[in-house]
């Protein structure tokens, strides 16, 4: 699957939105001897993570270092991988697609080994567990050593882990509605606990997408489609067997993305059918939006928008970053100021979406 493997050392240089930066983690010259505005310095911590980039025909694994938002170094795959996942410890990287599955060093992106390909990967960071998803089966493994312990006969897309209590998420493709959720209890093996069956309060199935449960306040946040209508954001509530609120979108779906214990929610759209972009975030414990940040960057003296694809947050907090379809930055989000605060990261533009998984601490 794999068509070649380019190992490429990138130059340490970067760019902040508007300004450039100087040479030193504290950058002060934007270029022309004036101090960069408090909102645009770099993070006050350094994590790394990485970013699947979409180009034609293959993709790029680019390895960013968040406090000068610096691609450190790149790595050419294949076509067809769809998803990243950073290992306990940051120790390793897996990169997946429907049928090959890479293990990748995270400082030198070299290749260390492979899985079996899956369509989705699951991982239990605490437990050492990887739930893997092909097309009619789902696997239970050990992820130390990628050993099958347990599997189950579904045909499954969508999937999430509920970590606190041990459940797997996903749903059910029938070839009709998929409109049912099937929840499996993966603490011991792969037990089938129940499927819920979607429906809106007017008791018209609702096609389902992408998923969030939010084990903490229980609830399960999820993309779906009544026949005939636009797509929403709706709340199932785990304990009362409902669906209890219904919040409309302007696109097609998205991504979510959970912090604080699952108390707040953020929902991306990558396709915006209106002249503008936002990441909404809602109020899990009150069940309402909280608010909505826009993602809004210049560009040649013009502003555009972000069409999100894919987000992560760093594990103190405080940023948000974003990458999306066509436009080629990656976008770094002040949640306490806001607003956009870095558009840098050059990728590639592709129409295909992008993939970000957040990885550690740096020192």
């Amino acid at each position: 699957m794999v068509q070649r493997i380019v190992l490429v050392l990138m130059v340490a240089a970067f760019a902040w939105w508007m300004a450039g930066c100087g040479d030193d983690d504290s950058p002060t010259d934007p270029g022309n001897g004036d101090t960069l505005p408090e909102t645009l310095q770099p993070p006050d911590e350094r994590y790394e993570f990485y970013v699947l980039d979409p180009q034609s025909p293959i993709y790029r694994l680019a390895h960013v270092r968040t406090v000068e938002d610096t691609i450190l170094d790149t790595l050419t795959l294949g076509d067809g991988f769809t998803d990243i996942d950073v290992l306990p410890g940051g120790e390793q990287i897996l990169a997946y697609s429907s049928d090959t599955g890479l293990l990748l060093n995270p400082q030198t992106l070299g290749i260390e080994g492979g899985t079996a390909g899956a369509r989705f990967y699951r991982l239990d960071h605490g437990r050492d567990l990887a739930i893997r998803i092909t097309t009619g089966s789902v696997y239970r493994e050990v992820m130390s050593t990628w050993a099958t312990t347990d599997s189950a006969s579904a045909n499954l897309r969508a999937p999430q882990i509920d970590t606190t209590n041990q459940i797997l998420y996903a749903v059910l493709v029938d070839g009709i509605l998929f409109n049912k959720v099937y929840r499996y209890d993966y603490s011991s093996g792969l037990t089938l606990i129940d499927s819920l069956v979607m429906a809106d309060s007017s008791g018209r199935p609702l096609a389902i997408g992408e998923l969030l449960p939010v084990p903490q306040y229980q609830r399960l946040y999820f993309f779906g489609q009544a026949a005939g209508e636009d797509v929403g954001v709706y709340v199932y509530d785990l304990a009362a067997g409902e669906v209890i609120v219904e919040f409309p979108t302007s696109g097609t779906g998205g991504r979510f993305v959970s912090f604080d214990a699952g108390s707040v929610v953020y929902q991306s759209d990558p396709r915006i059918t209106s002249a503008s972009g936002e990441i909404r975030y809602f109020n899990v414990a009150s069940d309402a939006v909280g608010g909505t940040y826009s993602t809004a960057f210049d560009v040649g003296g013009g502003q555009v928008y972000l069409q999100v694809a894919d987000m992560a947050i760093t594990p103190d907090g405080r940023y948000l970053y974003a990458v999306g379809e066509l436009q080629n930055a990656l976008l770094r989000i002040d949640l306490e100021a806001g607003a956009v605060v870095g558009a840098s990261v050059t990728l590639s533009g592709s129409s295909r979406s992008p993939a970000l998984s957040m990885g550690t601490l740096l020192e």
